[in-house]
């Protein structure tokens, strides 16, 4: 850009305020490892601000809660490996509820999958009738024991899959 002055380029201040306001940096912060003074990451002075959460949400913290999403992680590796129908089943997207239910199936060898999840922050209901109700829980973020899709009723944020017997 040629300004005014005959120069080229651009003014310091427009640089910085991109920078500003198009860096990365805005979403980082350093890594929260404990919940020691910056997070664990530095006895000095950090050139990133430390998220004021660090005391509570960190990796030290994460490690300590079974029901945390690095324990989430784990299962979910464990059972990736442990069972094929994850990778190689065919996948069936069922349509049927509110918006922000996401449901779908797997099928693989004569099994059938059924996995869940309410990706809205507010409880929601759906009927789903034709794949009956299942108590072979194989991974939940919230309690359950039995799941039945004739009145299916997620929590906020909840997740789930169940083995179901044959669906057609």
């Amino acid at each position: 850009m040629h300004r005014a002055n005959g120069s080229w380029g651009f003014d310091r201040e427009d640089i910085i305020a991109s920078i500003n306001a198009k860096g990365r940096d805005n979403a980082r912060t350093p890594m929260q490892w404990d919940d020691t003074p910056n997070g664990g990451f530095t006895t000095g002075t950090p050139w990133l601000r430390v998220n004021s959460n660090y005391a509570s949400i960190n990796a030290a913290a994460a490690l300590a809660d079974s029901n945390s999403i690095f324990h989430t992680y784990k299962q979910l590796i464990a059972l990736r490996k442990a069972n094929p129908i994850i990778v190689w089943g065919d996948y069936e997207l069922i349509e049927e509820g509110p918006e922000q239910l996401f449901l779908y199936l797997r099928r693989y060898e004569g099994r059938t999958w059924a996995v869940a999840a309410n990706f809205g922050g507010a409880a929601i209901s759906a009927s789903v009738p034709w794949l009956g109700h299942s108590e072979a829980i194989i991974i939940a973020n919230y309690e359950r024991t039995l799941v039945d899709f004739a009145q299916l009723d997620l929590q906020p944020f909840e997740a789930f899959a169940v083995e179901l017997a044959q669906v057609n």
